[in-house]
């Protein structure tokens, strides 16, 4: 594993992205929010590595309507014209009281190694190359601990459950009142015509379809487990028999029990498992159908 620091002065993290993600045929962003001018910025590496097979993912936040509506659209021009990449967006849930979103994560993965960036850069021009950022680079080979872990954060980022995958006709009006707000920066928690747009655009955010995760989508600890998991209703003590063979997978973790515990965990937050409670799990029906799809 090797880790280093960019800071955009001594080198840009833009040109870093835009080689791992010609490199790779895996690629998943999540940023806080997106402009136009950062999007610009990749879009050549974008298309090359969608031209030649690869998958690329986003991860997007609307809640301050801060991501540029000409992102989405050029994101669902592409898909329009047949090509592998997948955009999804966070809605605001503030008043559920859950914390903003707010992540920095690039994560590029290859056939034997992973680029894994996890930083203060957004996906714009100055957090790509000219703000001064503190973006932590990590290389490693998928065998390693670190990319399972990225992995796991990345997917509960992608599957929770205000995630959705927005159509053209949210595109379209989400540019609207996008608009709107830029233009009246005052009053507008006062503008009942404002608010009313925003309560409609909340609905329709509801109605969405949100990405539904499968065995299939799993990797690193998570597939490891999932793999070893019993038919029928199990003990978390019945995973201990699979200590070794973790640790061998894992060899530097030594807190596999524990770690045995997380990942079940995780598991059921990602609605694979159904937790019935004093240590008693068993697999959900509903995704046990999903599997090979």
């Amino acid at each position: 594993m090797n880790i280093k620091i960019i800071d955009n002065v001594s080198e840009k993290l833009l040109d870093c992205l835009t080689f791992h993600l010609q490199q790779t045929k895996e690629a998943r962003l999540a940023v806080a929010f997106a402009k136009a001018s950062g999007i610009k910025l990749i879009s050549s590496a974008l298309v090359s590595s969608l031209d030649k097979g690869g998958h690329v993912e986003f991860l997007f936040g609307l809640d301050f309507r801060l991501t540029e509506p000409s992102v989405l659209k050029f994101l669902l021009s592409l898909k329009k014209q047949g090509k592998n990449v997948a955009f999804y967006c966070y809605r605001d849930i503030s008043e559920e009281g859950i914390a903003v979103y707010h992540p920095k994560v690039y994560f590029f993965k290859g056939i034997n190694q992973s680029f894994i960036s996890m930083e203060s850069s957004n996906l714009t021009a100055g957090g790509l190359k000219d703000n001064l950022e503190i973006n932590t680079i990590i290389k490693a080979k998928n065998s390693e601990e670190i990319v399972s872990h990225a992995q796991e954060i990345y997917n509960n980022l992608k599957y929770h459950h205000s995630r959705f995958e927005p159509d053209e006709e949210y595109i379209s009006e989400y540019s609207r009142i996008y608009e709107i707000t830029k233009k009246k920066t005052k009053n507008i928690l006062k503008d009942k015509s404002i608010q009313k747009k925003l309560q409609e655009l909340k609905e329709k955010e509801k109605s969405l379809p949100s990405p539904v995760v499968t065995p299939n989508d799993l990797s690193g600890w998570q597939k490891l487990v999932y793999q070893k998991l019993p038919k029928n209703e199990f003990k978390t003590s019945d995973l201990y028999y699979f200590k070794n063979e973790f640790q061998s997978a894992y060899p530097e973790n030594k807190h596999v029990k524990a770690k045995i515990r997380q990942v079940l965990q995780q598991l059921r937050d990602l609605g694979l498992l159904e937790d019935l409670g004093r240590g008693i799990w068993k697999k959900n029906k509903d995704q046990l159908n999903q599997v090979g799809k």
